[in-house]
């Protein structure tokens, strides 16, 4: 181990503002930067190659919230989905892949078209609007090696090395841990008019700006503003009366949501 990397008492790693000033226009400093970058584009590959591999039901992958995220949420949204995969352990030379099957469950907060459903199942229409296998954990299947392995594809299954995710249910529930002590649903988020003013100069001179409401009734003083987003105009299912002048399905971008909580 790197002499550099440890203090001479209890063996614990420096932190980088206990390191002198020189230390960070070193190579060693230099050469560790190139091992993290090489290791995080190594793994970034990696995920890619994975998803490539999901029959399309994931596109990207969005980061697990922690328990201090969940904690500010009174609900949360529960997704059911089943899971095949045909793989084997172990690097792929010539071994013969499983079929599994088995449900994955997880916990996220809810999804800003939603946060105005009664608690409960979602209806199936509903599920579609939203790319809830995203938040799903990406299964290790193998992505390297021979490739050279046997494998039994089940009528309408999955291929070697591949895995589906496919959603049963999602049901809008109360959250047990909420810590209404950490919900910061009320803090006033300001945007200064410089920085509103650079990021609208980067809109086509067309665009259609909009703020968004969910709830019934409103508790703070100020509703949330934000830097413009890409928001399609239907996405929560609303009535025609809601969206007049506009197409369903129409871009348009979000500078602000009033979330009125019942």
């Amino acid at each position: 181990m790197n002499a550099n990397a440890n203090n001479a008492e209890g063996g614990r790693r420096i932190r980088n503002r206990d390191r002198p000033a020189e230390y960070f226009e070193s190579e060693e400093y230099n050469r560790e930067l190139r091992i993290e970058e090489h290791d995080k584009r190594q793994a970034q590959k990696l995920l890619e190659m994975r998803l490539e591999k999901s029959m399309g039901t994931q596109t990207e992958t969005v980061k697990k919230p922690t328990y201090k995220e969940l904690q500010k949420h009174p609900f949360l949204a529960r997704i059911t989905a089943q899971l095949e995969t045909n793989d084997h352990d172990g690097y792929c030379s010539s071994e013969e892949c499983e079929y599994k099957k088995k449900i994955v469950k997880m916990n996220i907060p809810v999804p800003d078209r939603y946060d105005s459903r009664p608690l409960g199942e979602l209806k199936d229409e509903y599920l579609k609007y939203h790319e809830w296998a995203n938040h799903l954990p990406v299964p290790e299947v193998n992505v390297e090696g021979s490739e050279y392995c046997r494998y039994h594809c089940p009528k309408g299954g999955v291929g070697p090395h591949e895995y589906r995710y496919t959603i049963k249910k999602v049901e809008i529930i109360e959250n047990p841990k909420y810590d209404e002590s950490k919900d910061d649903y009320t803090t006033i988020k300001t945007i200064t008019a410089g920085q509103m003013i650079a990021a609208l100069s980067k809109l086509p001179p067309d665009a259609k700006l909009v703020i968004t409401e969910s709830g019934f009734y409103s508790n703070s003083e100020f509703s949330e503003v934000k830097l413009p987003e890409e928001y399609i105009v239907g996405s929560k299912s609303t009535t025609n009366e809601r969206i007049r002048g506009l197409s369903r399905g129409a871009k348009v971008y979000r500078i602000g949501h009033s979330e009125q909580h019942y």
